[in-house]
């Protein structure tokens, strides 16, 4: 029982960064095989990071858009830059004049540093959600399946932390500087733009329109700057990532990738995508600008970060570091987090499974497809489940375990006791929305509303 008081005086944080340093250990002794050279299917460590040091020139001391393709946004190819400068300034080698015995060695230093790199953006993804609410939250990040599995596939974790800390900067009363950082995660991977969607409706409904511009000012501002280099001086590589996920069809992952299993396609994927992405955000909005009580930022971000998954025309196993920030975040069940924690391991795993079918000499691919739909849509159908779950917390504010007393959002900054403007009022009513809760106080009373504190965290696990 003694040891048991002490371990709960530790602090959530130790457990935190110890916890996500020994998961990433782990990670870096997952992908042996495949440094050494064994099948990264049936092995499961499969990473981007030594292919594309192969085939986008960087081996030969090429940048990316600058000197050769690359197929990311351009934030990221400027962190693959940075990690080549820094694998040079070890020693290594990269020009078209280093032969293969050495440039073997150099690939691999080039992964190690990308490694750490990528473990310091972890490692401030825990700290960020330390300091959001529910802090004890962060361990459930801490723990999950997808850090020692996916987290080294991409350079995803970047964009994870640049998400993550818009999301503090905004709970911290920062907007611009949430911006900014959004305008750096859309720079990296494009999908923190869609952030700006809840946050617009709910400070429209909160009559933040400052914070709101603020917000959208930092964000168009910085993506701007950094986007400005690749623009002016390497137009076309620049312009060919939008071109390729465009004009892109079908792809593993994919709702329609599972369809094409049943002989089911779609000719104009692009336009359908884009119509069910205009009608899933319309009704989100609605429903956030409608229900009972402002909604929490981060339940209206998970929203379209499902619907965006969802009909997306690519699913890669590293796209659920995506969500789980924000899963961790919206809900505080245990079962939730197991569930998805499940489906999403389970398509990992048999993404690997159907590759290696697939490729490997003798395969029979039509054998592989069908345990590969199901798994996509067991995961489509689990990542449906949370978000009718997040739907019920907002339609249902009391069963939201993750408000503040008065049902305000702990994490909302600006918008954390901002009464309904008056024309939200107005029009709920008009719609007969009214029965749905209890209408806000007035704004001159809300206006002056003494700061609800956040209850501290729990110390322990």
């Amino acid at each position: 029982m003694l040891a048991m008081e002490e371990l709960r005086k530790i602090p959530a944080a130790v457990y935190a960064f110890v916890g996500i340093t020994v998961s990433w250990l782990y990670l870096w002794f997952r992908q042996t095989p495949c440094i050494d050279g064994g099948n990264r299917y049936a092995n499961m460590c499969y990473t981007d990071i030594t292919p594309l040091f192969y085939f986008r020139g960087i081996r030969d001391g090429l940048a990316p858009y600058f000197g050769a393709d690359f197929e990311y946004p351009v934030l990221t190819g400027y962190f693959v830059q940075f990690s080549a400068w820094i694998t040079q300034g070890l020693g290594f080698p990269m020009s078209v004049e280093v032969d293969e015995s050495q440039i073997g060695n150099t690939a691999g230093a080039f992964f190690v540093v990308n490694s750490v790199l990528l473990l310091i953006c972890a490692l401030a993804t825990v700290w960020a959600h330390l300091r959001l609410y529910p802090k004890r939250n962060a361990l459930l990040l801490v723990l999950s399946p997808a850090i020692f599995t996916e987290a080294l596939i991409n350079w995803d974790m970047l964009v994870v932390m640049l998400t993550s800390l818009a999301l503090l900067a905004w709970a911290k009363k920062w907007p611009t500087l949430c911006g900014v950082f959004i305008g750096l995660g859309t720079a990296a991977k494009l999908y923190p733009i869609l952030l700006l969607v809840p946050l617009f409706v709910l400070c429209l409904r909160g009559h933040r329109y400052r914070a709101c511009g603020k917000a959208i000012f930092g964000a168009g501002a910085i993506w701007l700057l950094v986007n400005a280099p690749a623009i002016l001086w390497a137009q076309e590589r620049w312009w060919g990532f939008f071109s390729f996920n465009a004009e892109r069809g079908t792809d593993l992952g994919s709702l329609w990738y599972a369809l094409t299993t049943f002989d089911i396609s779609v000719t104009d994927l692009s336009m359908l995508e884009a119509v069910i992405m205009v009608v899933g955000t319309a009704a989100i909005c609605g429903l956030l600008l409608l229900s009972p009580k402002p909604a929490r930022l981060v339940q209206g971000f998970f929203l379209i970060m499902v619907l965006f998954l969802v009909v997306n025309k690519v699913y890669s196993p590293q796209y659920s570091l995506w969500l789980l920030p924000l899963l961790v975040l919206c809900r505080i069940n245990w079962f939730d987090w197991v569930l998805f924690s499940l489906a999403e391991l389970w398509y990992y795993m048999s993404v690997w499974s159907f590759l290696d079918a697939t490729t490997a000499d003798g395969a029979a691919p039509g054998a592989a497809e069908g345990p590969y739909a199901l798994a996509i849509f067991v995961r489509i159908a689990v990542q449906l489940y949370l978000a009718v779950r997040v739907i019920i917390n907002i339609a249902k504010p009391d069963t939201d375990e993750l408000r503040l007393p008065g049902g305000f959002d702990a994490n909302g900054g600006l918008l954390k006791a901002a009464p309904d403007d008056e024309w939200v009022v107005k029009l709920r009513t008009r719609l007969g929305f009214t029965n749905l809760g209890e209408a806000p106080a007035p704004v001159a009373v809300a206006a002056a509303a003494p700061e609800v504190a956040v209850p501290e965290a729990e110390s322990s696990p």
